[in-house]
């Protein structure tokens, strides 16, 4: 069954937080990731999207140009962030929601040998 993981990249495009560039080379589909690890001689057994809150607060910090580590971050200052109790509540629902759906934007993959 094919995983879409659109919705991130369609919904915040080069202000996604997990971009995190420069340190990320390649972002993988997970087909895209299922094809290298088949190639290897392995396969993936199980797939668990575990997106949370942060996908949300902060890539709308990044639309807003709040930096992560700057006093007006939810990082750094939850208190004085611009952000809500009921904001961050609303944001973890809406990644639990994603994850069971398949289209978080984190996920972990548990490989097997093929036999």
């Amino acid at each position: 069954m094919p995983v879409k993981t659109k919705f991130v990249w369609d919904h915040y495009g080069v202000n996604w937080v997990q971009i995190d560039a420069p340190r990320h080379f390649f972002l993988y589909t997970p087909d895209g990731f299922k094809l290298l690890v088949e190639k290897t001689g392995m396969k993936v057994s199980n797939v668990i999207f575990n997106s949370s809150e942060f996908l949300f607060w902060g890539s709308e910090q990044y639309l807003k140009d709040i930096p992560l580590r700057s006093n007006g971050s939810y990082s750094e200052n939850k208190k004085d962030s611009i952000f809500s109790k009921n904001d961050i509540k609303r944001f973890k629902r809406m990644s639990e929601e994603l994850n069971r759906k398949g289209q978080g934007d984190s996920a972990s993959f548990f490989l097997q040998i093929q036999t």
